[in-house]
């Protein structure tokens, strides 16, 4: 009986020992590309860096990534200053600042995924810059329009504690009605140049027709002039 109750001591110091260890466990593990946020009793005390870490039990360790992480929208809708609409699908890629850390999980992210204040801010941004130009200057100044709007999200990016680091715009386009007018207005300017271009073309051969006529007519003069004048002889 002895034996027996021995044995369940020794069970259960074992068992009280392995939950102190879970509890009280100082050992934490910051991995590559993250940061280490540690809290007591919630509030924020400091940063761990990458590796190993060893708190006291009163502390929580949670692990904040700073890698390179990607945010889609699909149709960002604008409209133009002659209030064409206009839509756009972009890939934004960004990294939360390692010295933002503390603020952003603070305010924003207890993981580093900002990926709904991302759309959110594109979206924004989109719209914004959109309306500075008429649907020619968006077609014509497409460079611009693409710099501009990286710019100003770079800006607005900035608050929430992210660096951009590069935006992949697509599917740009306007509304259906304004794409057949613009393919329509391309058509008549192409069969048009294409006139032009014939009736240069017309042009440039009657008057190579015209040069030759000359040329045959002068050459012909000169030839009777000679032969009048060997007569005379």
């Amino acid at each position: 009986m002895d034996f027996i109750f021995d044995n369940l001591k020794k069970i259960a110091f074992g068992i009280l020992v392995l939950i102190l260890l879970v509890v009280c466990w100082p050992f934490y593990s910051v991995p590559t590309g993250s940061r280490g946020v540690v809290t007591q009793f919630g509030k924020i005390t400091g940063i761990e860096g990458e590796g190993l870490a060893v708190l006291p039990p009163w502390q929580r360790l949670t692990n904040f990534s700073i890698r390179a992480e990607q945010a889609d929208i699909e149709k960002a809708e604008g409209s133009t200053s002659d209030q064409q609409p206009v839509h756009v699908s972009m890939t934004v890629r960004y990294a939360i600042s390692p010295d933002k850390v503390a603020e952003v999980y603070e305010k924003y992210s207890h993981d580093g995924n900002l990926s709904s204040y991302v759309q959110t801010a594109t979206a924004e941004v989109f719209k914004a810059v959109t309306a500075r130009y008429s649907a020619p200057e968006l077609i014509a100044q497409r460079a611009k329009v693409s710099a501009d709007i990286s710019g100003a999200l770079r800006e607005k990016l900035a608050i929430y504690g992210a660096n951009v680091i590069n935006i992949d715009m697509r599917n740009f386009a306007f509304s259906t009605d304004y794409m057949a007018a613009i393919n329509a207005k391309v058509t008549e300017e192409q069969k048009k140049l294409a006139a032009e271009n014939k009736l240069k073309t017309v042009e440039a051969e009657q008057k190579q027709k015209v040069a030759v006529a000359e040329a045959e007519a002068k050459a012909t003069v000169a030839t009777a002039e000679a032969q009048a004048t060997a007569l005379r002889l």
